[in-house]
């Protein structure tokens, strides 16, 4: 069952048939999310923007992504907003 399950998550990402919808719908969300990731970040080096939207910028990152030193992990993304300093 895990082995047929992992072969068919392999054939999703990384070959995917033009003919599974499922497979071209993973694709496009992982595409939306690569783009999304790639304009939060440039949205961050504007001062007017990361001061107005750091918070939702910094929760939108923390749920997209996973940090190698666990600084930015969901839970403390959404307490500094719900409690700031």
């Amino acid at each position: 069952m895990v082995k047929h399950l992992r072969a068919k998550l392999f054939h999703i990402l990384h070959k995917p048939s033009p003919e599974n919808p499922l497979a071209r719908r993973i694709n496009y969300v992982l595409a939306f999310l690569i783009l999304s990731n790639a304009l939060s970040v440039a949205l961050e080096t504007v001062p007017s923007v990361s001061e107005s939207y750091g918070s939702t910028i910094a929760l939108f990152e923390a749920v997209s992504r996973r940090c190698p030193d666990r600084s930015c992990r969901f839970e403390s993304v959404v307490m500094n907003i719900m409690l700031p300093s």
